[in-house]
């Protein structure tokens, strides 16, 4: 095992070809999105009230999925304001 980690669990593009890298790390129980653009400036955080698998980020929403403590699955769909 590694000392530490690297500060992000995710990295993904939108259709416009900006960045997203995903902060939160698995087990967290919110999921932290950053959008970073091509001068490595920080464009946008959203932070999604559950802890999602990240599928996809699309240019208006944020696509995952996630487990209720009971064990049940879900795949939601989180708009991005």
């Amino acid at each position: 095992m590694p000392d530490y980690l690297p500060p992000y669990s995710g990295v993904f593009t939108d259709p416009q070809g900006t960045v997203w890298v995903q902060l939160s790390a698995p087990g967290d129980a919110e999921t932290w999105l950053r959008r970073v653009g091509n001068d490595s400036q920080v464009l946008k955080d959203v932070r999604i009230p559950v802890g999602l698998r990240v599928f996809e980020v699309g240019s208006t929403y944020v696509l995952g999925a996630y487990e209720e403590p009971s064990g049940e699955p879900h795949v939601a769909m989180y708009p991005i304001p």
